[in-house]
């Protein structure tokens, strides 16, 4: 593990930093911090004046290297500033920063270059440390505070991005699966009941929805929504998960017809869950996944209310296959312009849009005139429509 610290110019005066139980007494933070973490190296980042003013008395009191930075008064000094830390932090190095004595915007530049090189390089950031002078008390006691939580808030939005925009729900598995474990890890405070499995099961389900697994978003929304009440409490004794509170309404509320569908997949509340999946697909732009789904859907509607079959035996891949032949014969006489009329009618003409668009999506435009992607978009949109109204 690196460490990363300022030293600055001020005039800095002896006090006790508490940091847990251990207590440091001195006037430069930057040793105070290497007593407290043990990092296997001490990177301290000052300017020519800070070094002048503050680096040989410190040099006394423990060993680092220097990262000498400009002032920072123009962009260009920025991006030498984010040169030269970039350079000492390696691929997946775990680093830990202070920001004590950090110099105007100097700490926000680093904590958002420690975040880009989280995706760059891969590294870990294990804390954000203040010794907080100003909340000195009359002992002379100055506390360490952690700013970690508020770091994360750049993953959580991240996650959060990731969850509205393209379905995916991975990132919450890994947020919440952290702090389930530092807060077993605690020798104090209420130790975490259901954030890792809540985390694990949205991570589940990212899956099912990948795969089109139907039933098995059905079981693990199900299992989701009976962690809640353990999960709400979870939530109000640990403040680091609180951007997920926020979230949680949005995501049971965009999940609550599935989590309530029947085990089987084509009863009344089965197909209207399935409808919530095809939604979800066209918001999340799965376009080809949403094709799949609702020709399977349009098949297994078919078999109920036209051929009459038992709900209970749609599965049985014989029966599918005549179902579908049974559509494509309907197709082919709408082709050929022969009106069907009533409900055999109406699947025929879903069919047919239904087959168009797959065809295209699954062969990859590969046809004597494919349609465009923002045609195809359109009518994805229209045909799930058309399906969630009327089917």
């Amino acid at each position: 593990m690196i460490a990363l610290s300022f030293l600055g110019t001020g005039n800095y005066s002896v006090t006790n930093y508490k940091y847990g139980e251990n207590i440091v007494e001195t006037n430069h933070f930057p040793f105070a911090f290497k007593e407290f973490v043990k990092p296997e190296k001490l990177f301290v980042i000052m300017t020519e004046k800070a070094k002048e003013v503050h680096c040989k008395e410190l040099k006394e009191l423990c060993e680092f290297e220097e990262i000498l930075i400009p002032d920072g008064k123009s962009e260009d000094e920025f991006w030498i500033i984010f040169d030269k830390i970039t350079n000492v932090i390696k691929e997946n190095d775990e680093v830990i920063f202070d920001i004590t004595h950090g110099f105007r915007s100097q700490p926000f530049l680093v904590i958002v270059l420690l975040q880009y090189l989280k995706v760059l390089k891969k590294i870990k950031i294990n804390n954000i440390m203040y010794g907080a002078f100003e909340a000195k008390n009359e002992e002379n006691i100055t506390p360490v505070f952690e700013l970690k939580s508020f770091v994360d808030l750049l993953d959580w939005s991240d996650a959060v991005r990731e969850f509205t925009e393209n379905g995916n729900m991975k990132y919450f598995k890994t947020l919440l699966t952290s702090i389930h474990k530092n807060s077993r890890l605690k020798k104090t405070g209420t130790p975490a009941k259901q954030l890792h499995g809540a985390g694990k099961d949205l991570d589940d389900l990212t899956d099912a929805f990948e795969t089109i697994r139907i039933n098995e978003v059905f079981k693990t929304t199900v299992s989701f929504q009976n962690r809640l009440k353990d999960l709400l409490e979870d939530l109000e004794h640990h403040i680091e998960a609180k951007p997920f509170k926020a979230l949680l309404e949005k995501i049971v509320n965009k999940f609550s017809s599935i989590s309530s569908a029947d085990k089987n997949l084509f009863t009344s509340k089965g197909f209207e869950a399935q409808k919530s999946i095809l939604h979800w697909y066209a918001e999340t732009n799965k376009y080809q996944k949403a094709f799949t789904l609702a020709r399977e859907y349009i098949t297994s509607k078919y078999m109920i209310e036209v051929l009459k079959q038992d709900k209970y035996n749609l599965t049985e891949v014989k029966k599918r296959e005549a179902a579908s032949k049974d559509l494509s014969s309907i197709l082919q006489l709408l082709k050929n312009d022969i009106s069907i009329t009533g409900r055999k009618g109406e699947y025929g003409k879903i069919w047919q849009k239904i087959v168009l668009v797959r065809n295209d999506l699954n062969h990859a435009g590969m046809n004597a005139h494919p349609q465009n992607s923002k045609k195809i978009i359109e009518q994805t949109e229209t045909i799930i429509s058309e399906i969630i109204e009327k089917f």
